[in-house]
Parts: C-alpha cells; sequence; structure tokens
C-alpha cells in the first residue's frame, strides 16, 4: 500500500512538473508570437511609410514630368507650325527663359505661339511675327516685375492691346486708340496718304503732354477735382483734333499695320520697365519665379525620357480596352465577376492571416 501510494505521489508530481513545463513553453511560444508580430506590424509599418512618403511621390512626380513633357510637346509642334521656317529662332530663345525671363520654356513657347498665330492670321510674314512675339514675351515678364503682378496679366494685357482693346493696357501705364495707332502708322510708312504730318506729328505730342498732365492731376488733385476734370477736358479736345487728322489713315489701316504701330508705341511707351526683370532678378519675387521655371524645365526633361515608356503603357491599355469591348456581353460579364472576387479577396485573405 505504502508503495502505491509513493506511486500515485511520484505521478502526481511528474504530471505538475510537465503541466507547469508546458505552461511555460506556450508562454515562451506566445511570447515569441508576439515578438514576430511585433515585427511584422513594423515591416508593414515601415512598408507604408515608404508607400505613402516615397513610393507614390515618386509615381506622382514621374506622372508629373510626364505632363510637363508632354505639354513642352505639344508646344513645340505649335511653334513649329506658327512660325515655320523662324521657328527654330524662337526655340533657340526659349533655351533660357527660366533664367532671363522667369518663364518655364513650355510657357515662353506658349505665349510666343499665341501671339504668334494671332500675327500670322492678319498675313504678317513669319519672321517679322517671330521678332514680336518673342519681344512682347520678354516685355510681359519685365512688365510685370515692374508693376508686381503675375507674368500672364501681362501677357493677357498685351495682347488685348494688340486688338483694340486698350483698356488693360492703361493699367500699366501704355495709351493707346486709333488716332494714335494711325499716327505712328503713318509715321512707320505703313499707309501713303497725303495728310499733313507735322500737323499730325505735332497733335500726337501734344496729345502725350495732355495724357502726363492729366495722370498728374488725378495723382495730385483726385479724378473728380476741377484740376483732374480740366485736364481731362484738355485731352479730349486734342484727341478729337488728331482723329480728324487721322480718319483717312484709321479707315485704311490693315489689321497687321495696326499691330506693327500698336506695337511700336506699346515699346516706346514701356521704356522704363524693359530689362527690369534682369535688373530685379536677384530680388525675392523674380528669384521665387526663376526656381519656379527651372523646376517645371527638370520636369520636362525627366519626362522626355519617361515619355516613350507613358506612350507605350497608354498604347497598351488602349488595345486591352479595344480587346475587351470586341468580346460578347457575356464574357465581359464573366471578366469583371473574376475581377470584383479577385478585388474582394485581397482584404479577406489580409483578414484570414491576420486572424
Amino acid at each position: 500500500m505504502a508503495t502505491l501510494s509513493s506511486l500515485i505521489v511520484s505521478l502526481l508530481l511528474d504530471a505538475s512538473r510537465f503541466d507547469a513545463d508546458l505552461r511555460s513553453n506556450v508562454e515562451k511560444l506566445q511570447d515569441v508570437g508576439r515578438r514576430v508580430s511585433a515585427i511584422g506590424a513594423g515591416i508593414s509599418s515601415v512598408g507604408r511609410g515608404m508607400t505613402m512618403g516615397l513610393t507614390l511621390p515618386i509615381v506622382g512626380a514621374g506622372v508629373a514630368a510626364v505632363a510637363a513633357a508632354s505639354n513642352l510637346e505639344e508646344t513645340i509642334n505649335k511653334v513649329n507650325v506658327v512660325f515655320g521656317e523662324s521657328a527654330s529662332v524662337v526655340q533657340a530663345w526659349a533655351e533660357t527663359a527660366a533664367t532671363s525671363l522667369g518663364q518655364s520654356r513650355q510657357q515662353a513657347l506658349d505665349a510666343a505661339g499665341t501671339f504668334g498665330n494671332l500675327f500670322t492670321s492678319m498675313d504678317m510674314g513669319r519672321p517679322i511675327a517671330a521678332d514680336m512675339s518673342t519681344g512682347l514675351v520678354t516685355l510681359a515678364s519685365d512688365l510685370a516685375s515692374f508693376n508686381n503682378i503675375d507674368p500672364t496679366e501681362a501677357t493677357t494685357a498685351l495682347r488685348a492691346g494688340l486688338v483694340g482693346e486698350v483698356e488693360p493696357l492703361r493699367r500699366l501705364g501704355v495709351n493707346l486708340n486709333a488716332a494714335t495707332i494711325a499716327a505712328q502708322a503713318m509715321e512707320m510708312g505703313l499707309v501713303d496718304l497725303s495728310v499733313d504730318m507735322t500737323a499730325v506729328q505735332g497733335l500726337t505730342l501734344d496729345l502725350e503732354k495732355a495724357q502726363l498732365a492729366d495722370t498728374e492731376a488725378i495723382a495730385k488733385w483726385g479724378e473728380g477735382s476741377i484740376q483732374a476734370r480740366d485736364s481731362a477736358q484738355k485731352l479730349a479736345e486734342i484727341q478729337e483734333r488728331l482723329n480728324q487728322a487721322t480718319q483717312g489713315a484709321q479707315e485704311v489701316l490693315t489689321p497687321a499695320q495696326k499691330a506693327q504701330a500698336a506695337y511700336a508705341l506699346i515699346m516706346e511707351q514701356t521704356k522704363n520697365a524693359q530689362g527690369d526683370f534682369i535688373r530685379t532678378s536677384d530680388g525675392l519675387a523674380n528669384s521665387q519665379r526663376i526656381l519656379k521655371a527651372q523646376v517645371v524645365d527638370a520636369a520636362g526633361a525627366i519626362g522626355t525620357d519617361l515619355l516613350p515608356v507613358a506612350k507605350e503603357l497608354v498604347v497598351g491599355l488602349q488595345g486591352l480596352i479595344e480587346k475587351f469591348a470586341s468580346l460578347d456581353p457575356e464574357q465581359r460579364k464573366t471578366i469583371l465577376t473574376i475581377l470584383g472576387i479577385a478585388a474582394a479577396a485581397g482584404p479577406l485573405l489580409i483578414i484570414i492571416v491576420r486572424s
């Protein structure tokens, strides 16, 4: 009996030790599992962080670079069509646009192409159109710097002035009207009329003085003051006399002649602003414009290398879409169902694995 009791006690002790060992091992395994899970979570977090902080920005930058290169490619095509044999001159001018104008190459070419399209539609020669277009885009940067506005605003005002909308240019210190444009055209020899040019030139000078006096009166006394109203009346009287003196020229001027005369007047009246961008290129505003333009140019250069790959991808996707569209409705439905199951299976598998 004693022997049996001893055996029972021994078995109970062994069972207790076995249970303790088992519990200890289970706890160790659970601890290992927690550590592995923590490592997995850390790796997953790093992966998510790399995706959000590195992968997605890289992909986004690539897409932006391809877009910049595509825009540049389209703009170059536009310039080639508009300027023809003079396109190379315009493209060479745009190579340094970032530092000399604070505009990206694409932005400068696009603006020049828009001006050129306007001029060539007036039957103006392409070499002249190229010279005037690049001159106006350069002036737009100078006016933007001089008046602390965006170059796009200055470009829009210049384009408006060339087609007869003179109000936007007045805010930039340029005064154009039909009479002054006609007088300038006659002075440039663009139209040959039996007009007393001495009288026209005298009236033009009087008009410039009256405009200056009007501006000074408004600045000193206020727009509604007696002095300002008096100067405005004198300005209107001289303007009417000049209208009468140039009436014949106004009627016979072609759109191209008007544009050339307007261009000459714009250049004459913006001498103070010309060259301002370069003069103040080390200032904060223009330095920021230069940096922004250089970034866009760099993106375009990178995108140019990526563009062939992007084109192949687009062509491949077009092929897949065309093949999918050519399938019968049942086949398309089956494919969409499979894709839907696959889309749902991904998150489900993650849940199963994690559980």
